[in-house]
């Protein structure tokens, strides 16, 4: 038997699961461990990779946005799709196709091959997150623990990534992942559906999205922000003064700081509360990045908005969550958004770098952020 201080923390639900269910939700918290490990460490030395074979600025950009389009597209038809199906046949077989396309990786040798291999893994990285979330929510986890674990899968990939790359090179991270995604696979496959699968006629996403509206813009807006900042974040602390080590610790505290806000904070507040304070905290941190002068400022401010973003995640899936019954269309619309501004970043950090520095895009990042708090405010509901 575990003990009792580790149950409590592996506790996801509300208390009332038996036994077995409370074994299958540890289950569920380790594939979302394991497979947030992989995906969070290979998308951070992308842009390394893209460096050591000699790419351009634009062209690893494109690799960025490529990807993040795959994403976008897989994650909402394939997310739809397991309320119609059922959870089971998406969590195995998109663990499966994600563990093979990540060791693919360890075989590109130009922009071309990189290019068409992060295409294919986005398609295949968008199969399983809408069933995984819509199984989570249908056993009752608490969302804010729940997802806590992936931000700490993400923490541990990066720890684990800044070693790997310092001591074997940057391939061998995408061998360790892919073997992170295969476990998650194996793990999956004793999973069941739970609740009832919904009638395809029932199914509307103009619905899903016109009764969560608010909180898509907003989201959409700070976090196209973000990930403008973050597609040359690695190549910035380079600037500072940061190794390849450094590089993935610095990364791994903020998905630390993720953690430890999302599980012990962001199920204590009102979801909708947390979102908005989220914003405008993401606004001030993001002027700080741009104003960093030291690779130990750069480093404290983004422990910092790791947290803040655990609030804006959770605090916002809490919300679309509690107003809907077709969970995985809902978790798809939700994540799709998240990785709609995965594209959106990338393409104005493309373009942003022609002209600008790095700092510029923490500035114009910081904009968004305080864009997006006066959007919540005029489009409450």
């Amino acid at each position: 038997m575990l003990p009792a201080s580790l149950r409590t923390i592996l506790q996801l639900g509300d208390g009332n699961q038996s036994p077995q269910e409370a074994r299958l939700l540890v289950r569920l918290e380790l594939v979302q461990f394991l497979s947030y490990m992989a995906v969070t460490a290979t998308a951070l030395y992308v842009a390394v990779l893209g460096k050591e074979l000699g790419l351009s600025n634009v062209e690893i950009g494109t690799l960025v946005t490529g990807y993040a389009l795959a994403l976008l597209v897989s994650t909402y038809v394939f997310g739809t799709l397991s309320d119609v199906y059922g959870t089971r046949p998406f969590l195995i077989g998109g663990f499966l196709f994600s563990g093979l396309m990540l060791l693919i990786h360890v075989l590109v040798f130009n922009y071309q091959s990189f290019l068409f291999t992060r295409l294919i893994t986005g398609v295949a990285l968008g199969i399983y997150p809408g069933a995984l979330f819509s199984l989570a929510s249908k056993m009752n986890a608490k969302m804010g623990r729940f997802s806590a674990f992936g931000a700490l899968g993400g923490f541990v990939g990066l720890v684990t990534a800044g070693a790997v790359t310092g001591t074997f090179g940057t391939r061998a991270l995408f061998v360790l992942c892919a073997l992170a995604v295969f476990v998650a696979f194996a793990l999956s496959i004793p999973l069941k559906d739970r609740g009832q699968v919904v009638d395809r006629a029932s199914i509307s996403p103009m619905r899903t999205f016109k009764e969560n509206l608010g909180i898509y813009v907003t989201l959409l807006v700070r976090h196209s922000g973000a990930n403008l900042a973050w597609t040359f974040w690695p190549l910035y602390l380079l600037v500072l003064g940061a190794n390849y080590f450094y590089v993935g610790v610095i990364s791994a505290s903020n998905s630390l700081a993720q953690f430890l806000a999302s599980f012990y904070l962001a199920d204590r507040f009102d979801g909708r509360k947390e979102f908005d304070i989220g914003l405008m905290l993401s606004g001030l941190t993001l002027v700080g990045l741009g104003l960093a002068t030291n690779l130990a400022q750069a480093w404290l401010l983004y422990v910092l908005i790791g947290g803040i973003w655990g609030f804006v995640y959770v605090g916002g899936l809490r919300t679309v969550l509690d107003r809907s019954n077709q969970k995985g269309a809902t978790v798809a619309a939700y994540n799709s958004v998240v990785n709609l501004s995965t594209l959106l970043g990338p393409m104005m950090a493309t373009v942003l770098i022609e002209f600008a520095d790095y700092r510029a895009t923490m500035y114009v990042a910081a904009a968004l952020a305080f864009a997006s708090y006066v959007i919540s405010k005029k489009l409450k509901t």
